[in-house]
């Protein structure tokens, strides 16, 4: 993690997915609190940036311990300007701390394929014993693509409602305009944007790789029954003939 709070943009994609891993497979739900940090960070920039301006236009007596709610009207959010230390500065719903290391590292496998390379080697007692796993497989792997494209749109959402919020606080106070606090505006956009773009690439893997899961579900159901139909087979033979076998 970077000394602003943000992390790089491949961190990004794969603690998102880490995470979302970890919440289907083990029911550990952390990826919200996760987003809230990654929030959290671009809030931390967003105040060193708007604070200068606000000094030199005359409100070096505003402190931040002291400031109160400013209402964004056309969000329709609040946001509390906390301490004087910035590193506590917080959003409503923020978290101090997750859980995303918290539980032995269980790094899932995503690749559907290799997932379904495994099962082929499975014997299943009966086609609907094959049929269940299957659709454990298929639910799986469509609710982590749910969830990751849920989540994304929450990060995108939760992001820019923090950029309106200091757009309208700033503009209140009359500083909108300074030159640092709209880089930082735009770099905020950026990095949020990026992380967006990267991250629906993976989500577009899961959807090949939810893909070929089919096609190798397709492929083992197809297998079962050929093996079903063998030994159907010898058993007719052995019935017809007891001497064969």
């Amino acid at each position: 993690m970077s000394g602003n709070g943000v992390i790089d943009l491949a961190t990004f994609v794969e603690e998102l997915f880490d995470g979302l891993d970890r919440e289907v497979r083990a029911g550990v739900e952390e990826v919200q609190d996760w987003i809230e940090e990654q929030v959290h960070g671009a809030t931390v920039g967003l105040l060193n940036s708007v604070m200068p301006p606000l000094v030199q236009a005359g409100y070096a007596a505003v402190k931040l311990s002291e400031s109160a709610i400013v209402a964004s009207a056309a969000a329709g959010i609040g946001f509390t300007l906390g301490t004087a230390d910035v590193s506590n500065a917080v959003l409503a719903g923020a978290v101090a701390d997750t859980v995303k290391r918290g539980i032995g590292e269980l790094r899932a496998q995503s690749d559907y394929a290799k997932e379904g390379e495994q099962h082929t080697m499975t014997t299943h007692r009966s086609l609907y014993e094959l049929e269940d796993d299957q659709e454990q497989q298929r639910r799986t792997a469509r609710q982590r693509i749910e969830r990751a494209e849920e989540y994304i749109g929450h990060y995108r959402s939760r992001v820019e409602q923090v950029r309106e919020t200091f757009y309208h606080f700033s503009a209140y106070h009359g500083v909108a305009d300074d030159p640092g606090f709209r880089e930082a505006l735009r770099r905020t956009a950026d990095v949020a944007d990026e992380n967006v773009r990267h991250a629906g690439r993976r989500v577009g893997e899961l959807e090949e790789e939810y893909d070929e899961l089919l096609r190798e579900q397709l492929r083992e159901r197809e297998l079962f029954l050929a093996q079903q139909r063998g030994r159907l087979t010898r058993a007719r033979r052995t019935l017809s003939d007891p001497g064969v076998g």
